[in-house]
């Protein structure tokens, strides 16, 4: 994940520019969805065409551990047509999915889970050909 601090401190023409890291950032990474990462690594870089030393992606975002699933069963009623019936399970163990964590210093979200994917969903099917 790349930690980020907003405006063109270094005069390069960009909107966002690099943070000073102090310290460890994944240090307790994911102990909490209200501090992902360790926010007090990071610091604003107050004076004008400085710049920060905080590297790109310094820190870990939230993983992704997804299942998913089908049981599918395919009948023949007759030699011509065929019945394929099933049911499809994404993130079949219903692990929570983190996806978006505020990166820019000095927000109101930084450091913050602020987005999570879908829980378990189930579908089912029916497939008729022949």
């Amino acid at each position: 994940m790349n930690v980020t601090q907003a405006g063109d401190v270094a005069n390069f023409g960009g909107a966002t520019g690099h943070p000073n890291r102090l310290g460890d950032p994944n240090q307790n990474l994911g102990a909490s969805i209200n501090q992902w990462f360790n926010t007090t690594a990071y610091v604003a870089v107050k004076g004008t065409g400085s710049l920060g030393n905080a590297q790109y992606n310094s820190t870990w975002g939230p993983g992704i551990a997804n299942f998913d699933t089908s049981l599918l069963k395919t009948f023949r009623p007759s030699e011509r047509l065929r019945i394929q019936t099933g049911v499809e399970a994404f993130n079949t163990l219903n692990h929570t999915q983190f996806e978006s964590v505020g990166n820019q210093i000095g927000s109101a979200t930084f450091g913050i889970v602020t987005a999570a994917s879908d829980p378990r969903i189930l579908q089912l099917r029916l497939k008729l050909s022949d």
